[in-house]
């Protein structure tokens, strides 16, 4: 019961988070790209990266705090939905170009953001 209430608890931190992210871009640009959707997979994957590393490889964090940061606040900041239907809608719109660039951006920008994430965890975790 206490994994599910931290889970709930960190879920609305990042579900408020990623909104939060979406309303500053929308004020910042008005590109066609949907940039807010990319920062938050992005960092999302960073994070994932470090938090792999301090629970899994060094233990610095428990497995409650993994599941909690993991699948409560991460899993609620990144969204795969919203990033599938950006793209879909720019095909729909007649912008096959920005959707390949947002299909490519979000997966080589995110696995980089993930193995960035996972040096820099084993760097500072280790220390």
């Amino acid at each position: 019961m206490r994994e599910l209430s931290l889970i709930g608890f960190f879920g609305a931190l990042g579900a408020m988070g990623r909104y939060g992210i979406g309303l500053a871009m929308a004020q910042w640009t008005t590109a066609r790209f949907p940039w807010a959707t990319f920062i938050v997979n992005v960092l999302g994957s960073l994070l994932l990266g470090l938090l792999m590393v301090a629970t899994i490889e060094t233990q610095t964090l428990s497995r409650e705090w993994k599941v909690a940061l993991g699948t409560g606040l991460l899993g609620a900041f990144t969204t795969y939905a919203t990033f599938s239907y950006e793209t879909l809608a720019l095909i729909e719109g007649q912008s096959l170009r920005l959707a390949v660039a947002n299909v490519v951006a979000n997966l080589v920008c995110g696995l980089g953001a993930v193995f960035a994430g996972l040096v820099l965890g084993r760097l500072l975790f280790r220390a």
